[in-house]
């Protein structure tokens, strides 16, 4: 953002020289001068926007609520796990590592109240590596407001990840689904690696 200031200049007025306002003549034309060069600088600088600031989704916010068909089944064991796997090892998706993310397993829903101004989530997800290859099968649904905004297709063990982006720019809630596909739940471990909000 800029501003610019211009003075007008009528050539062909008529010029009256007047001994006594000589000194204001040139106070007045020493300011013009001054805008002048002013306005050069101001106008030569260009506004850059500041990059969007992300967060991690498992740093930044507690669920509301978690349920799973997993709890009922093995109490001992959770469908959120912050940042490591199901298995409680680092968060792995067909050979990449992460770092941040959350561990679960179908079916089962994480529940978030953003209570922020968070324009937009990203996430990885897949099926963690501890699971054998072409094991498990888990469709991935992201919620906001009761909004379906994203469902992966069916993904299995050491398949690559889907990179998720979605809008929730306005939006007061988030939920996270893993549903299980087209078997049973064996090895259905879920990771929403690299989760991110961002503001």
């Amino acid at each position: 953002m800029y501003f610019k200031i211009e003075r007008g200049y009528d050539m062909n007025a008529k010029q009256v020289i007047n001994p006594k306002g000589f000194r204001f003549n040139v106070l007045s034309l020493a300011l013009v001068l001054i805008i002048s060069v002013c306005t050069v600088f101001v106008s030569g600088n260009t506004t850059t926007l500041a990059a969007p600031v992300s967060v991690y989704l498992s740093d930044e916010l507690t669920p509301t609520s978690v349920t799973g068909d997993i709890e009922q089944m093995t109490p001992n064991n959770s469908s959120y796990n912050r940042n490591q796997s199901f298995y409680k090892t680092q968060l792995s998706i067909n050979g990449v590592k992460y770092e941040k993310g959350i561990g679960s397993h179908s079916n089962s829903s994480i529940k978030y109240d953003l209570n922020g101004p968070y324009t937009k989530f990203t996430v990885d997800v897949g099926i963690d590596d501890q699971v054998a290859a072409g094991h498990g099968s888990v469709n991935f649904v992201i919620i906001a407001d009761g909004k379906i905004l994203y469902i992966s297709p069916v993904k299995k063990s050491h398949e690559s990840a889907e990179h998720v982006e979605v809008d929730i720019a306005g939006k007061n809630t988030l939920e996270l689904v893993a549903f299980n596909a087209n078997d049973n739940i064996d090895n259905d471990h879920a990771n929403w690696a690299d989760a991110k909000l961002f503001k």
